[in-house]
């Protein structure tokens, strides 16, 4: 869990630091592990914001924060000066939504487009089977 007091801002500085300048594969991956843990109630944060999604799992919008939460390691820049959490929710939320306007219709037709397209489908219907 993410803590927001001094030290706790100190320790994880130090580890993004740590990330970006180690060179070992195996110590960047622990490295890496533990910054994911330690920011993992963000992504859980963020993904409730949007569990009533229709037809979406909580746990696949977890799996897309944490990719967010993966790109935004990978990314982050310590010479910007920007705080790593404000970054993390930038992209953790953006997959988020990227992968809500994948699954989801975002934009809900009007009335009027429903009933025209059910008008439409009763012609089709009465044109092929006068046709026929």
């Amino acid at each position: 869990m993410v803590e927001c007091n001094e030290q706790s801002k100190l320790k994880n500085i130090e580890l993004l630091k740590k990330y970006k300048n180690t060179e070992s594969i195996e110590e960047k991956k622990r490295v890496k592990e533990e910054l994911v843990l330690l920011y993992e109630s963000l992504v859980y944060k963020l993904a409730r914001k949007y569990k009533n999604a229709p037809n979406i799992d909580l746990e696949d919008l977890v799996q897309t924060g944490y990719i967010g939460l993966l790109e935004s390691l990978e990314r982050y820049d310590l010479e910007r000066g920007l705080e790593f959490m404000t970054y993390a929710t930038v992209f953790i939320d953006g997959k988020i939504k990227n992968y809500l306007r994948d699954k989801t219709q975002l934009v809900k037709p009007t009335r009027k487009v429903i009933d025209t397209f059910f008008v439409y489908l009763k012609a089709e219907e009465y044109l092929r089977t006068t046709l026929e």
